[in-house]
C-alpha cells in the first residue's frame, strides 16, 4: 500500500515538472519570440515601413514598454506617414522616458542595442516638444501655451511659451480695462515680465472705477481702503478741491 501510494506520489511530481518544465518553455519562447518582435519593429523603421513597425510595437509593448513606446514616438511624430499625430508621440514618448527610470541596469543594457538610452529618449522627448512649441504659437491661443507649459516642465522653450501666454492675457485685459481682470492676471502671473505693467493699470483703474461718481465720500473711501496706493495723494487732492471749491474762508477752516 505504502509503495503504491510512493508510486503514486512520484507521478505526481513527474506530471507537475513536466508541467512545469512546459510552461516555463512557453514562457521562454514568447520572450524569445517578443525579443524577435522588437528587432524586426526597429528594422522596420530603419527602412521607413511604418505599417510593419507600428504592429511590431504594438505587439510588445506590454512586455518591452519602453523600446517600444520609443519606436511608436517616432512613427507618430513623423508626418510622412498616415499614423502622424502629435499627441499620440507625446504620449508615447513620456511613458517611455519614465519607463526608463524604473529599468533595471540589464535591461537598459539590452535596450542600448536598438539605440535606446537616456540620450536618445531625452532627444526624441525634445523634439516632440519642439513641435508642440510650434502647434502652439500656430494655434496662439492663451490656452494653447499654457497646455504647452503644463505638459513641457523639462522644455528649455517653457520661458517663451510663458512670454506668449501672458503677452495674449496682456492684450486682452488691457482691451477690457477692469480692475478686477487686472487683478487676475496679478494673481495667476506673478513673476511675469508683464507684472509691473499691469500691476500700474491696476492700480489706476481701481482708482477712476472706485471714485467714477466724483463724490468726497467716494475719495474719502478710496484712501481708507487703498492708503498705500500710487493714487493716495491724487484723491486727497480731489477731496481738498471739492472741500474747498465755495473758496469762501469758512470752507478752508473746516478743510
Amino acid at each position: 500500500m505504502t509503495l503504491f501510494n510512493n508510486e503514486c506520489y512520484f507521478c505526481i511530481l513527474y506530471k507537475m515538472r513536466k508541467k512545469y518544465y512546459l510552461i516555463l518553455g512557453v514562457l521562454f519562447i514568447a520572450l524569445i519570440t517578443s525579443g524577435s518582435r522588437l528587432k524586426k519593429g526597429f528594422k522596420a523603421l530603419e527602412v521607413y515601413n511604418y505599417f510593419e513597425a507600428k504592429k511590431k510595437f504594438e505587439r510588445v509593448k506590454k512586455r518591452h514598454k519602453v523600446p517600444a513606446c520609443f519606436g511608436l514616438s517616432i512613427i507618430y511624430l513623423r508626418n510622412d506617414n498616415p499614423f502622424f499625430n502629435l499627441d499620440s508621440a507625446y504620449t508615447n514618448i513620456v511613458t517611455a522616458c519614465d519607463g526608463y527610470v524604473e529599468l533595471k541596469d540589464k535591461k537598459k543594457k539590452k535596450y542600448k542595442k536598438f539605440a535606446v538610452d537616456s540620450v536618445s529618449l531625452f532627444r526624441q522627448r525634445d523634439l516632440v516638444s519642439l513641435d508642440l512649441f510650434a502647434r502652439a504659437k500656430k494655434v496662439n491661443s492663451i490656452f494653447g501655451f499654457q497646455d504647452f507649459i503644463n505638459k513641457n516642465k523639462w522644455s528649455p522653450l517653457i520661458e517663451s511659451a510663458m512670454t506668449s501666454r501672458d503677452s495674449l492675457y496682456f492684450i486682452e485685459v488691457s482691451g477690457k480695462d477692469r480692475s478686477e481682470d487686472y487683478y487676475s492676471f496679478i494673481v495667476k502671473y506673478p513673476n511675469s515680465s508683464f507684472f509691473k505693467e499691469v500691476k500700474s493699470k491696476y492700480e489706476k483703474s481701481l482708482y477712476l472705477e472706485q471714485t467714477q461718481d466724483n463724490k468726497l465720500i467716494s475719495y474719502v473711501n478710496f484712501i481708507k481702503g487703498r492708503p498705500d496706493s500710487p493714487y493716495a495723494g491724487i484723491a486727497e487732492d480731489k477731496i481738498y478741491e471739492i472741500c474747498t471749491s465755495s473758496m469762501s474762508a469758512e470752507s478752508y477752516i473746516n478743510f
